[in-house]
């Protein structure tokens, strides 16, 4: 399931990668200023505001609070898109979990290790982790700077590669892979040759 050393292509769609911070918007939803501020002790304080305050005039974007952790993450972003640096800043990741963390049974466990659940990724013996599974139901974008090579833990085959698409596929779509795996593997190998 897992290359020798990391793909050489570099970020790939089935890359691990470490330290990733993983999180969604607090409720209620709580918006703060735009830049941080010095109190009169010299502490940082965020300013709280009942509206989105925009960065810029030609910024919209805003601060809002949220809550996660700094976790593992599977790279789910096609190689294609990963490949064109200027026109995609974001990299979509899931989540991953040790299988431990499932306490609800061993049936469970087995289920999710096994690929019979379409919303979990099962990831064998991931190098230095051991057997976890990604969350497709926690898929969130990241700007893709916040990762270098050093953040890369390991890279998936191709074989492992044509499988989570399939997964991807059951999951967004509940479509049995088995009527577009030769149309996967066709794709997957015009992909090797560019």
């Amino acid at each position: 399931m897992w290359l020798q050393a990391l793909n050489a292509r570099g970020l790939s769609q089935g890359d691990i990668l470490k330290d990733v911070p993983i999180g969604a918007t607090r409720v209620p939803l709580t918006f703060v200023s735009h830049a941080v501020h010095l109190d009169r002790r010299q502490k940082n304080i965020w300013t709280q505001y009942d509206a989105l305050q925009p960065i810029a005039p030609d910024d919209p974007s805003g601060h809002w609070l949220a809550k996660g952790r700094i976790m593992h993450a599977l790279v789910l972003t096609h190689n294609c898109d990963l490949d064109d640096i200027k026109d995609s800043e974001r990299l979509l990741v899931a989540p991953i979990s040790h299988i431990s963390r499932v306490t609800s049974s061993d049936v469970d466990r087995q289920r999710i290790m096994q690929g019979a659940r379409a919303t979990y990724v099962p990831l064998r013996d991931v190098p230095g982790i051991g057997d976890c599974y990604a969350d497709l139901r926690s898929i969130c974008p990241l700007d893709r700077h916040l990762f270098s090579n050093g953040s890369r833990i390991c890279s998936m085959t191709d074989d492992a590669v044509l499988i989570l698409r399939a997964q991807l596929i059951i999951h967004f779509t509940g479509l049995e892979p088995e009527h577009l795996a030769e149309a996967m593997k066709a794709q997957l190998a015009k992909e090797n040759q560019s």
